[in-house]
């Protein structure tokens, strides 16, 4: 009996033992499970992000749009962009979910046109609060989402010029570049409500200083890029009033003063001019714009191979007749069109007389390749002739147009004096002096020579977006019979069939914006179809924003949407500098 009492007496003192501890284990548990949450979600954050800035750009910490996709437009903190190694466009943005409850730090993530990937990456943040707001009113972060009067999460974007505020309006370059001051770093702020646990990633763009002798992301390097050595790597002469502009760092690897040469009427225009030499223009007033002094930038382009002659077909003496190998030198007097691939031109070629030389796709190489010998073959372009050639956009040569051996000095005359001639690419001699003297004017993609001269009234412009347009064809004719040949849907190569399409190449960053104006008459297209025609209502220019993927470009369209008659096709494209460029072509209509 006594046994029995004591049980009795001591079993309740165990069992509610054993339930405390029970009860403080589940408790302890929760706590544990809510940490092991929250840290979680700053791991998978810290994955992301710092991943995601180092590979940026561009940057925008504007709130009330997204950088990704409409969904979201009022909720994002940060908005980054840059292009892939396969030529896509990515497009990342931070924000806050919508239409959850809580409401989540998301990951929205765009690839070209593909349907946007959202990533909850802190879904614990609004736990227990109230709706968040996001604004550029933060009191010291760039932008900030508030609940509740407290900042759950923040961005601040440190600008190159010292402010936080750089990219608030839109997006900016990470490197210093056109209005960019370029970004120094991105600090992330976290602050999960309910379980109090904080943390701040820090992380920056990768080479997104052009002072420091880096490449900027996403290019080559500056569009002009000058590697010779000693006085006048740029220079030049005569009475002509022609500018040269670029678009971007114009780079001299050359440490002696007067290393740029000017005539009393050019002038030289870039974002900034990178030197070895504290006075490197002469006259000093020829250029306005800041200098940047640091070490010598390499040569972009010091890996690129010399072109493979395997399977490629050999001409000897003659014209010009298609891709292949080219073992004399080849005169080009009358208007050709180049077909898409590699010429190799052993002893350079000449475009001479009233020539119109064009072509899309196209590498052009100079010099005999693998040769150890000097050689002395170059590119002429003379009197009124006209160059308009666009480069591959695949490797190992894309965006590369104009490649002299490496032991060729053969001068490249690029300008003529009749109207201005376009390269679409890099133009590339790390030998030799590329001349864009003449009344006629260049455009290219890039240069990157051993020097290079200029003259006359038309002027260089280098860098910059390359619009071209691969459908319809300048100057061609149509009709509106079905497929037949000669129609619109038969000669038309685009994808969907019938659209108008084309390229974009830019060398010094990225296009963002293509557009297209379509006239007719005095007038522009509007946008509309009424009754299946194209409506020609508005003043011209009217642009209207294409479809775009990588360097690709389209406007989905139909022979059926034109009566007979000329039109005149312009197509803009912008890039993330704010740098555009236009290219104009007329077509018919039978």
């Amino acid at each position: 009996m006594l046994e029995l009492l004591i049980v009795l007496g001591i079993l309740p003192l165990v069992i509610g033992a054993i339930a405390v501890v029970t009860i403080s284990s589940f408790h302890n548990q929760a706590i544990t499970s809510s940490r092991f949450a929250t840290s979680h979600d700053a791991q998978i954050t810290a994955a992301y992000f710092v991943r995601d800035v180092q590979s940026a750009i561009t940057v925008t910490s504007q709130t009330g749009v997204s950088t990704c996709s409409s969904d979201g437009s009022s909720t994002q903190l940060l908005g980054l962009s840059w292009t892939n190694a396969q030529g896509q466009a990515v497009r990342v943005s931070y924000g806050l979910s919508i239409g959850t409850n809580p409401t989540f730090l998301v990951r929205r993530s765009c690839v070209d046109s593909a349907k946007p990937i959202t990533t909850n990456v802190s879904v614990e943040l609004f736990n227990g609060l109230s709706t968040p707001t996001v604004s550029n009113s933060c009191g010291g972060p760039t932008s900030c989402a508030v609940s509740g009067g407290q900042t759950i999460a923040s961005v601040t974007v440190n600008c190159g010029d010292g402010t936080t505020t750089c990219a608030n309006s839109g997006p900016v370059t990470t490197y210093a570049a056109g209005s960019s001051p370029g970004i120094k770093s991105i600090v992330l702020f976290v602050h999960e409500g309910q379980s109090k646990f904080q943390y701040t990633l820090v992380a920056s763009p990768r080479n997104q200083n052009s002072a420091a002798g880096a490449t900027p992301p996403g290019s080559t390097g500056p569009p002009l890029v000058l590697l010779g050595s000693g006085s006048a790597v740029l220079k030049c002469s005569g009475s002509g009033k022609g500018p040269v502009t670029v678009y971007g760092a114009a780079a001299v690897n050359s440490s002696s003063p007067g290393s740029i040469v000017l005539n009393g009427n050019d002038m030289l225009q870039a974002s900034e001019v990178y030197t070895q030499s504290t006075a490197p223009v002469s006259p000093a007033s020829a250029y306005t714009g800041p200098y940047v002094v640091g070490p010598k930038i390499s040569d972009p382009y010091a890996g690129l191979p010399d072109p493979s002659t395997a399977g490629l077909t050999t001409y000897g003496s003659g014209g010009l007749n298609g891709p292949g190998i080219y073992t004399s030198i080849v005169s080009v007097t009358s208007t050709t069109t180049m077909a898409s691939g590699t010429y190799i031109f052993e002893k350079g070629i000449k475009i001479s007389g009233t020539t119109k030389l064009t072509g899309s796709g196209v590498f052009i190489f100079i010099g005999v390749p693998n040769s150890s010998a000097a050689q002395n073959a170059g590119f002429q372009l003379i009197g009124t002739a006209v160059a308009n050639l666009s480069p591959m956009t695949t490797d190992p040569y894309a965006g590369v147009l104009i490649f002299e051996a490496r032991t060729n000095i053969g001068t490249l005359q690029i300008a003529g004096l009749g109207s201005t001639s376009t390269y679409g690419g890099a133009i590339y001699a790390p030998d030799a002096t590329v001349d864009t003297s003449g009344n006629g004017g260049v455009a290219t993609g890039s240069i990157v020579s051993n020097s290079m001269s200029c003259g006359g009234n038309g002027g260089a412009s280098i860098g910059g977006p390359f619009p071209q347009v691969t459908f319809p064809v300048a100057g061609q004719s149509y009709t509106t019979n079905g497929s037949n040949p000669g129609s619109w849907a038969g000669q038309n190569p685009c994808s969907p069939n019938q659209a108008i399409c084309g390229t974009a190449v830019d060398l010094s960053g990225v296009v963002t914006t293509i557009q297209m104006s379509l006239q007719s008459g005095s007038k522009c297209w509007d946008g509309t179809l009424p009754s299946g025609k194209a409506s020609f209502s508005a003043s011209c220019p009217k642009y209207i924003t294409v479809s775009s993927s990588g360097t690709s470009w389209y406007q989905a369209w139909s022979q059926t949407y034109l009566g007979k008659g000329t039109y005149t096709l312009t197509i803009q494209a912008i890039d993330n500098a704010g740098f555009s460029r236009t290219t104009t072509i007329s077509f018919t209509i039978s």
